[in-house]
């Protein structure tokens, strides 16, 4: 379902990882899941993902926005979360949680 999304978004908006996008918190967190899937209990891998998708999004501090809107404010875009990306940390918490 991730590496779908992924692709879906990729696809739609002509974005990739590094952009300061959702993509930097999904990307990380689907690359830490195909690292860990056969390693540890599932409960465990689970809350890594959690974990890499909020240090993944925290990352995007350090990246200058553009993909849309956000490119207009590329200079003070950095300093700041890209709220793509917490999005997407949300996203993987929130069902993340509701398997464990």
């Amino acid at each position: 379902m991730l590496q779908t999304s992924i692709e879906a978004i990729k696809k739609r908006g002509k974005a990739s990882r590094g952009q300061k996008t959702i993509l930097d918190s999904l990307i990380p967190s689907l690359e830490y899941l195909e690292k860990q899937k056969s390693k540890i209990e599932e409960s465990l891998i689970i809350k890594g993902m959690i974990k890499k998708a909020f240090e993944s999004a925290e990352s995007t501090k350090n990246l200058e926005s553009q993909i849309g809107r956000a490119k207009w404010f590329r200079d003070r875009s950095v300093g700041v979360m890209d709220p793509g990306a917490y999005t997407g940390y949300l996203i993987i918490k929130t069902i993340g949680e509701y398997i464990i």
